[in-house]
């Protein structure tokens, strides 16, 4: 027991006196949390990215219904270990690199003429696009997984989405999306909790950060949203789990599903869900 206790203290002191490793740890447990709660309306949602099936909010609904009817409500949360398996180095990875990112650019603002926002913007650039890029294709495998016709045992499901192969597929609009939006949404939530706090003249909330955040996330997807519909249709080898009639060439480029989305669905298409 007191070596237990030794060693909880270790740690204790370890997390307290590295702040980097304090941050890869707090953003992992974040970021599965968040990814827990939000899984089965995630999972609605690519649904429609995956289909040729319009988007309503009502439609949502009875998608949602639909699927917890066929396989029960513990489906909704189908493919997500391999969530978990990406979201835990990711959001550890995003935030590390967006902190140490930022503290290098403050200590060397003056050297390299960097004002606030742009430190932000920096920053969040290279934490999008760092952690996506060390943590895709564990993305890939995860929208796989979620929509295997099959139900097979866990590890199985993982198997026969890394003998797919192409577990690079859609990583070009993947990052064209994710950087922007990744230095969007920082810029906007530091700008907008600077500003705020001077306008209340206190310190703010918790669940006025809450909101705070949410309105600047929504921000920078609202401007790269029809790249995620794109890479999502890319990196399913094969949609026959949705609708066999969007089965996707694997060598097809970003250009010639972004013409065919544009084509068959119009500009609602690249806005679904």
């Amino acid at each position: 027991m007191n070596e237990i206790l030794e060693y909880k203290n270790k740690c204790i002191k370890f997390l307290a006196t590295n702040n980097s490793w304090r941050q890869l740890i707090c953003g992992a447990i974040a970021g599965t949390i968040a990814k827990t709660t939000i899984t089965p309306a995630e999972r609605v949602k690519m649904s429609f990215q995956l289909s040729t099936d319009k988007f309503t909010l009502s439609n949502a609904v009875e998608r949602l219904k639909d699927m917890i009817q066929k396989e029960g409500i513990v489906k909704l949360w189908k493919g997500h270990s391999a969530n978990v398996a990406r979201v835990i180095p990711y959001a550890g990875l995003h935030y590390a690199i967006h902190d140490s990112t930022e503290q290098y650019l403050k200590e060397n603002k003056d050297k390299y003429s960097l004002n606030h926002m742009t430190i932000q913007f920096i920053s969040g650039s290279l934490a999008g696009g760092g952690a996506t890029a060390l943590t895709y294709p564990l993305d890939v495998l995860r929208v796989r997984i979620a929509f295997s016709q099959h139900s097979l045992p866990l590890l199985q499901s993982w198997k026969n989405a890394i003998l797919h192969g192409h577990i690079f597929q859609g990583f070009v609009p993947t990052m064209l999306g994710v950087i922007p939006y990744s230095a969007t949404a920082w810029t906007t939530k530091d700008f907008m909790q600077r500003h705020y706090g001077q306008l209340i003249n206190r310190k703010i909330k918790k669940t006025e950060r809450l909101i705070i955040n949410a309105f600047a996330g929504l921000i920078g997807q609202f401007f790269t949203y029809p790249l995620d519909v794109v890479r999502r249709r890319m990196q399913m080898y094969k949609l026959d789990a949705v609708n066999s009639e969007n089965t996707i060439n694997s060598k097809e480029s970003m250009r010639k599903v972004l013409i065919r989305l544009f084509k068959t669905e119009g500009y609602r298409g690249l806005s679904k869900g």
